[in-house]
């Protein structure tokens, strides 16, 4: 009886270590593609469309080519009308090109991480590109997470629906920050 008691003990032991360890969902990790860190806040915006953007390169994306993006994470704080995660190829440095690649997200969660597994995985063939989480929004409101910054070059792009128009977070507000989305890599 004593080995059993000591069994069960010793395996609730093992399950409350395991689920402490989380960090509220944070991806982290080598096979991440981001340029944040953790999460401080997220802007407050007006009614309208936006595209959180941020770009890799081909340069940056050297490591990876030829594996495939399986998964995307971002900080979310509250729940837009619509949410939509893309992958576009360059136009130009300054803006991206035609969607190659868009998924509608449903049942996510408020003020948290969410990590989406793609239904096609992204290949990734050495061609720079940019990632976005698209966001319609009912009312002001404060959506994808940013961090504190400072803002690193191709972690803070905006476009907004207002403007028309693909612009670094900076170049909007001067504030220096990277939007807390993630892409996980795998093979």
């Amino acid at each position: 009886m004593k080995h059993i008691n000591l069994f069960f003990l010793a395996l609730l032991c093992i399950v409350l270590g395991l689920t402490s360890c989380s960090d509220d969902g944070e991806p982290s990790g080598s096979n991440i593609l981001n340029y944040d860190t953790e999460n401080a806040t997220a802007p407050t915006l007006a009614t309208g469309f936006y595209e959180f953007t941020i770009r890799f390169t081909n340069r940056e994306l050297s490591p990876v080519q030829g594996k495939k993006i399986t998964a995307i994470s971002f900080y979310l704080y509250d729940i837009p009308s619509e949410v939509n995660i893309t992958f576009s190829p360059d136009q130009t440095i300054s803006q991206p090109g035609e969607i190659t690649y868009n998924e509608n997200l449903s049942n996510l969660r408020a003020n948290a991480w969410n990590t989406v597994t793609l239904k096609t995985p992204y290949d990734i063939d050495g061609t720079s590109f940019w990632i976005g989480i698209q966001v319609d929004l009912p009312r002001l409101m404060q959506t994808v997470g940013c961090d504190a910054g400072p803002a690193k070059s191709n972690g803070d792009w905006l476009y907004s629906d207002e403007d028309k128009d693909w612009r670094t977070f900076r170049e909007r507000t001067s504030d220096s920050v990277n939007w807390n989305i993630r892409a996980t890599v795998g093979d």
